[in-house]
């Protein structure tokens, strides 16, 4: 067997590998949007009907990170490896999630220190 005929077919298996990811990616990634945009087109017909968006957080993102980086170890001449990243910026799931971990972060810690300043107020009392 030729070793050069070997690593063809696995540049175009690790291609076929990136497109069906890439593709999946893109499912989740418009399924984002589309719940963000029917979102907003419902409370602007209805401001009592106020059920918030359904997104699933950074799973099209990553998946479609995935993709790109197979599609690059397939044709790395093409597919410059950057564009990988992407992904995670035009999954709509993944900015806000990447905006509020740190929020959510800083609001946990300022729950713990208000209950230690509550518990500490509760001591002295007693």
């Amino acid at each position: 067997m030729n070793p050069e005929a070997d690593l063809i077919g696995l540049n175009y298996l690790l291609a076929a590998v990136g497109i069906l990811l890439t593709l999946l990616g893109l499912i989740l990634v418009f399924g984002n949007w589309y719940s963000i945009i029917e979102w907003v087109l419902t409370i602007r017909r209805n401001p009592r009907y106020n059920r918030g968006d359904a997104s699933i957080p950074l799973l099209g993102g990553i998946i479609l990170c995935a993709g790109i980086i197979y599609l690059h170890a397939g044709f790395g001449a093409v597919i410059p490896l950057w564009s990988a990243a992407l992904g995670l910026v035009i999954d709509y799931g993944s900015l806000p999630m990447a905006i509020m971990t740190p929020l959510l972060y800083r609001w946990s810690e300022h729950r713990k220190a208000a209950a230690n300043r509550a518990r500490k107020a509760a001591r002295r009392k007693s």
